[in-house]
């Protein structure tokens, strides 16, 4: 059994544009939202691979629901411990041949208890 460890996960939102206009309303030709962050994309490739594979680490809120969701459609185990605050987003706009513009959120702040929690949990 391989585990993989995210301490701050994130859903990865994909916006495709044909070109990305500052200061005006950009309309996104193609959306893909994914369960992110680099222990869940090792689990999700381990997993491709037919490896026996789970992930852990810290979630919260309804983006760690859809992350939790997620995982369980592509029949990955989790064992994510849930904290107080929300999980983030991350935002990559693909645009003008290739381009990529990131907005990435810093992701929660865990308190002291939930730190020690999750210590016990791993």
């Amino acid at each position: 059994m391989i585990l993989t460890i995210t301490m701050n996960p994130s859903v990865d939102i994909n916006y495709q544009l044909d070109s990305l206009q500052l200061d005006n309303v950009n309309r996104v030709s193609t959306v893909s939202k994914t369960a992110g962050g680099k222990g869940l994309n090792v689990a999700r490739v381990l997993s491709q691979l037919d490896e026996n594979v789970a992930t852990t680490g810290l979630l919260g809120g309804t983006i760690g629901d859809y992350i939790k969701n997620q995982l369980h459609d592509q029949k990955i185990p989790e064992k994510f411990m849930g904290i107080e605050k929300e999980s983030r987003n991350c935002i990559a706009i693909i645009h003008d041949k290739g381009k990529q513009t990131e907005v990435l959120e810093s992701g929660p702040v865990i308190s002291e208890e939930e730190g020690q929690a999750f210590l016990k949990h791993l």
